[in-house]
């Protein structure tokens, strides 16, 4: 091979890896504005919100969640924003041959910092701290049962993948966290202390992020 094929082929690979750069760098860049949201879904005998768990519901529970969001880059790599934690479950029990439904919705506000590894020119693994600040309400019927206030810090894995420049599909994982539930009438709080993913109560999170 000649010299001048080895600086052309040196020239091709300059040029596509500066694009794969480039590309990459478009997708999460300093100055960028992040909207978007994530559902989820979960059932069992138990509640969960923002790493806590509910279980006076019963034994099948049924819940819906979602949580947009709004961040900005401060780098190519760093975004900070906020997010809100919005959850409705609901469940009927027969109780001396009278059925009772139970309605259970919680509310949370969400400060959060995301920081992205880049896995090629479309793939991101990323971790997600965030503190959580909110409530839980259950009710029967119309009439309030338990009310609950809410505090939560946790950092969170997952990993995104750009279908376009500015789309990502991204899936997280419950990581470690901690939680502190107090009920209104209550004197001391319950803590909990979290670690890894538990499928068995709330799946993964998927979600969808806007890039502009």
């Amino acid at each position: 091979m000649s010299i001048n094929s080895i600086k052309k082929l040196a020239f091709m690979a300059s040029i596509f890896f500066l694009t794969i750069g480039h590309q990459s760098q478009a997708q999460v860049a300093k100055g960028k504005w992040l909207a978007g949201g994530a559902i989820t879904y979960q059932t069992g005998s138990e509640f969960e919100f923002a790493g806590q768990k509910i279980s006076a519901l019963g034994s099948d529970v049924s819940a819906f969640g979602f949580a947009p969001r709004v961040g900005y880059a401060l780098s190519d790599r760093l975004v900070v924003g906020g997010r809100l934690g919005l959850a409705f479950a609901s469940e009927e029990q027969t109780v001396a041959g009278q059925t009772i439904n139970i309605r259970g919705n919680g509310f949370a506000f969400a400060p959060f910092g995301r920081y992205y590894l880049p896995l090629g020119n479309k793939a991101y693994f990323f971790g997600e701290a965030a503190i959580n600040f909110g409530a839980i309400n259950l009710s029967s019927e119309g009439q309030d049962l338990f009310s609950f206030s809410l505090f939560q810090v946790g950092i969170n894995p997952g990993f995104a993948f750009f279908i376009t420049n500015t789309i990502s599909i991204e899936l997280m994982v419950n990581g470690i966290s901690f939680s502190s539930l107090k009920e209104k009438e209550a004197s001391e709080p319950q803590d909990a202390f979290n670690l890894g993913p538990n499928f068995d109560q709330r799946g993964p999170t998927l979600g969808i992020q806007f890039f502009f």
